[in-house]
């Protein structure tokens, strides 16, 4: 079955400009898509988004996720990282699994519109999983302090690297393997080809990194890029055992082995 979702813009009926609707809609189009990308791993998107119904008083719109290819139905981690990630925020006050700043900035624009006459509060309700996120005015501030620049340093991010996009500045985005957090890397055009090798593959992006004030990385701006092995790369216990004594300390070889794997 399609996954539904549903988007009620709260506050009176015949004082909702159309102004703020069109930037509900528009920011909320786009947080689902993104997220699409980087739960797919599809540049383009695994699903196309429909109206199934519109409903008045406050106003209610129904939409359903489609997949693009029958063998594959991202819908419901789609559905399921936009209303869990944006109650995530309210709860946690932090950057909740798959959100980079793109969709905190999205989240941000929507929160914002709020402020003007006519709208109240904007509900975004899993359906068939009846879990509910609200994005009120107020969530603007929290959303601020987590894409606002705290301080930076010389560092590095380990995770999944994503999302190429060579449209202006060339970034890709990099996931976590753990929390599934995303951060926004910065490169230089000329080495687009090994960026382009290492899509879907673990690595490591060193550069200039910048933290918000819950430490967490918000982007990279890339000096090296390291490609880490696949998992069939890497050495069996067998391979490593009576190659060079204590050479996995006072770990076991299989202890070592899995270490690497971490």
């Amino acid at each position: 079955m399609p996954k539904r979702l549903e988007l009620t813009v709260e506050g009176e009926r015949g004082q909702l400009s159309f102004e703020t609707l069109a930037t509900v809609i528009r920011n909320s189009f786009d947080i689902l898509t993104n997220l699409d990308s980087a739960v797919s791993s599809q540049p383009r998107g695994s699903l196309d988004w429909f109206v199934t119904d519109i409903s008045f008083g406050s106003l209610i719109i129904t939409i359903e996720a489609r997949p693009k290819l029958p063998d594959v139905d991202n819908g419901p981690k789609v559905v399921g990282a936009m209303v869990n990630g944006l109650a995530h925020i309210q709860r946690e006050h932090t950057t909740p699994p798959y959100f980079s700043d793109y969709e905190l900035r999205k989240a941000d624009a929507i929160a914002r519109a709020l402020q003007k006459e006519g709208a109240r509060a904007v509900r975004i309700r899993d359906i068939d999983e009846k879990t509910t996120a609200i994005i009120e005015p107020e969530i603007s501030s929290e959303i601020s302090q987590l894409i606002k620049v705290r301080y930076q340093e010389i560092g590095s991010v380990e995770g999944r690297l994503e999302m190429i996009s060579i449209h202006r500045q060339p970034r890709f985005s990099v996931y976590h393997s753990i929390t599934q957090r995303s951060v926004r890397c910065k490169f230089e055009s000329k080495i687009l080809d090994m960026v382009k090798e290492a899509l879907g593959r673990r690595v490591i992006v060193s550069g200039v990194v910048y933290y918000n004030y819950r430490h967490e990385p918000i982007r990279v701006d890339l000096q090296k890029l390291t490609i880490l092995p696949r998992e069939e790369e890497l050495p069996s216990p067998k391979d490593l055992r009576g190659m060079v004594p204590d050479f996995t300390g006072d770990k076991t070889t299989e202890e070592y082995v899995r270490s690497l794997r971490e």
